[in-house]
């Protein structure tokens, strides 16, 4: 059997083991690395232009927004193979277990760094309703709320935890009988999306305002019930993958890395067009479509190039394997989550030292960056490791549950029966 058939992990998975769990799992490197590429670009898409220094910021002509939609996509693409089935209730019970103490740790841990090292006129929200902006994003549902001070409160870049978080409570039902009906499930996603759109373009405030400027954005791009369709393609394109693999196996290396080439270049396409939709000072009201190919136009692209390089023998995926972009992968979460924080610090307390000083932008840019990865290192191996091996053991202990099984999948042509490993997001 072709070694690619256990290839379906992103990384080996500890000795406690959860749904899928193979300990001799060949790892998806290129997948890994690709995850610090999606975080890097939220990072710079909101730090260029002041670190810079810079009135008009030339990458926010850019659509970086995007590295979310990978994320998404990426998150439905490895679900789908770490947990092929969920057959009853305590199963999925301890799915949700792994899943929130996979993401809820860090995200604490960066929203209780922001309350306690910034001013509160930074956390997006002030007055009576503070309590509430902040048990919203502790508790993960803050995206669902419409309101600016909800949504990017405390955290901005958070909102996607919450959107992980949904994906994650709405798994169970997508996996029910995916094999079967997951075109339906799919469309379907894609209805609600095309749903929203048409909505607000017939019955939306069009207004030009930044209140309606941040709902609009709410409604196309934050809005969990919108973003799942990202996840259920992710998710369909893991089934493709489980399908098709006996097949790739065959290919030789050379085609392999042409396939892998030409899902770069369409990626790249694709951000170009999506970016030509940017109003980067809007003085008008942007249409609901236009604000969705901004934030998600990609998707498509995004699960192609997941597709390829899920293929671990071609040339970029072997690239991508690069023991330090790997690393940079593994610790793409924190860093996701923490560059907007280390940047308000930077602003708050270090810029005006900065400028009053005239210290040169390359050494103020290449201490950001190096302070951010210390940081995000320090959460990986203090919070984000431990907790998601500890919490859950400690919680299905209590309960006196087992560790998830691993599952088996059949293929496409029923002849034989695969053990698929797992991974972690």
């Amino acid at each position: 059997m072709s070694s690619a058939l256990r290839s379906t992990g992103l990384t080996q998975l500890p000795t406690h083991g959860i749904a899928g769990a193979s300990a001799n799992a060949e790892k998806l490197d290129a997948l890994t690395s690709l995850r610090f590429f999606a975080a890097m670009m939220v990072a710079v898409l909101h730090t260029a232009k002041y670190l810079m220094r810079c009135d008009d910021d030339p990458l926010a002509h850019v659509a970086l927004q995007q590295g979310v939609s990978f994320f998404f996509v990426l998150s439905g693409f490895i679900l789908f193979y770490k947990y092929p089935r969920l057959e009853d209730a305590p199963a999925c019970f301890k799915f949700w277990v792994y899943r929130v103490f996979r993401i809820w740790p860090a995200h604490v841990t960066t929203a209780l760094l922001f309350v306690s090292t910034l001013p509160s006129f930074l956390w997006w929200t002030a007055g009576s309703r503070t309590p509430w902006v902040i048990l919203s994003n502790v508790t993960m549902l803050h995206a669902f709320h419409p309101s600016v001070k909800f949504y990017f409160g405390l955290n901005p870049p958070s909102w996607s935890i919450s959107c992980e978080f949904f994906f994650y409570l709405m798994f169970p039902l997508l996996l029910a009988g995916w094999n079967r009906n997951w075109l339906i499930k799919l469309a379907g996603s894609a209805c609600v999306v095309l749903a929203v759109l048409v909505a607000y373009s017939l019955y939306g405030p069009h207004e030009f305002s930044q209140n309606n400027l941040y709902f609009l954005r709410w409604a196309v791009y934050i809005n969990p019930v919108v973003r799942i369709f990202e996840f259920a393609l992710g998710m369909s394109t893991a089934l493709l993958y489980s399908r098709t693999i006996t097949s790739f196996a065959k290919w030789t290396v050379s085609e392999v890395t042409r396939l892998q080439v030409a899902a770069l270049l369409v990626t790249f396409i694709s951000l170009a067009i999506c970016s030509m939709q940017i109003q980067v000072h809007p003085t008008t009201m942007p249409s609901p479509y236009s604000e969705w190919l901004i934030g998600s136009g990609g998707a498509f692209a995004y699960a192609f190039l997941i597709f390829a390089m899920a293929q671990t023998k071609g040339s970029c995926a072997s690239a991508l394997s690069n023991p330090v972009l790997v690393w940079l992968g593994e610790i793409s979460y924190s860093i996701y989550l923490v560059h907007y924080l280390l940047l308000d610090i930077y602003l708050v307390y270090l810029a005006p030292f900065c400028v009053a000083t005239n210290q040169p932008i390359w050494l103020c840019y290449a201490s950001y960056w190096a302070a951010l990865i210390a940081v995000c290192a320090a959460i990986y191996y203090l919070v984000e490791s431990p907790a998601r091996k500890l919490f859950p053991k400690i919680i299905l202990g209590a309960m006196k549950l087992s560790t998830l099984q691993p599952r088996h999948v059949e293929n496409a042509s029923n002849s034989e029966r695969v053990q698929v490993p797992g991974s972690a997001r």
